[in-house]
């Protein structure tokens, strides 16, 4: 990992990212790019003088983190979106960077960071990983020190075979344990209630078993990656977002692939990725 390019806006949400981002360049040895996106601001004349504002925000962001920045290498600036999203200027900052570190909400610049517009299109569109960090330090340990792993939910799919690919060099780069889930529901007949105990017990064992495969085949597909890694294996019967979150907890970084398929091929951004951002309890990986 060379580069990280980490939104900042000012709030407490987008302090916790910048924490974390500080955390991963230091022990990776990348460098760390802050960035500002602000939305115009009209002065008196008609003219946009939001940069004004912007660059006073930018350096107080600064001066409050100066003594972890002075661990990594780093640059900061602020860029205008003009009547576009913040996303736009964190994806063109991003072209060269390995990782893209946001909060999970924020104000300024990036007052609509939530699920569905901010940071909907930065896992939607970013070809570069891009990592939402929660911000609530009483369920996640983004705030208080180092995860003590990575969780990764694999499908068969190929976007999951690359998150599951970058899970394991992160986990071997940070010298941690590697758990590696797939999960997914009963067909709808059973979740109906329409069959037979006997015959539900039955569904269950046969979708394990599939989910087993599934999980042979990514880790022998991913090959040498995975040598010497401390790797789990969890296949589980159930909403893969719950499975994923669940054995994540909140002290381990989540990778999920942008988009995959299940049983009904519906495993897209909007569905597991979409709920896991929701509900995961500690910093997320997206992988594109």
């Amino acid at each position: 990992m060379h580069a990280i390019v980490v939104g900042v806006d000012g709030s407490s949400h987008a302090d916790v990212a910048l924490r974390w981002a500080l955390r991963q360049a230091r022990s990776a040895g990348a460098e760390l790019y802050l960035v500002y996106a602000y939305g115009r601001r009209l002065g008196s004349d008609g003219s946009d003088d939001g940069h004004v504002a912007a660059d006073t925000v930018l350096a107080s962001i600064v001066d409050r983190h100066r003594e972890a920045l002075g661990a990594v290498a780093w640059r900061a600036h602020a860029q205008s979106s003009g009547r576009g999203s913040p996303a736009h200027v964190l994806l063109d900052e991003a072209q060269q960077a390995d990782l893209i570190v946001v909060g999970s909400r924020g104000l300024g610049g990036f007052g609509e960071l939530i699920l569905g517009s901010t940071s909907y299109r930065l896992v939607s569109r970013a070809r570069t990983p891009v990592a939402v960090v929660r911000t609530d330090p009483t369920t996640s340990a983004s705030d208080g020190g180092v995860e003590s792993g990575l969780v990764v939910g694999v499908d068969g799919s190929d976007t999951g075979d690359r998150a599951l690919r970058w899970a394991a060099v992160e986990a071997r780069r940070r010298g941690v344990s590697l758990d590696v889930v797939h999960s997914q529901p009963l067909p709808p007949h059973q979740l109906l209630g329409m069959g037979a105990v006997p015959s539900m017990e039955r569904e269950r064992a046969l979708v394990r078993q599939e989910g087993e495969r599934i999980l042979d085949r990514a880790v022998e597909r991913t090959g040498d990656a995975l040598d010497g890694l401390e790797l789990r294996r969890h296949a589980r019967v159930g909403p893969t977002a719950d499975a994923l979150a669940v054995v994540a907890g909140a002290d381990h970084v989540l990778v999920v692939g942008n988009r995959g398929h299940s049983y009904v091929g519906g495993v897209m951004l909007g569905s597991v990725s979409h709920q896991v951002l929701h509900h995961a309890h500690g910093p997320v990986v997206v992988v594109p």
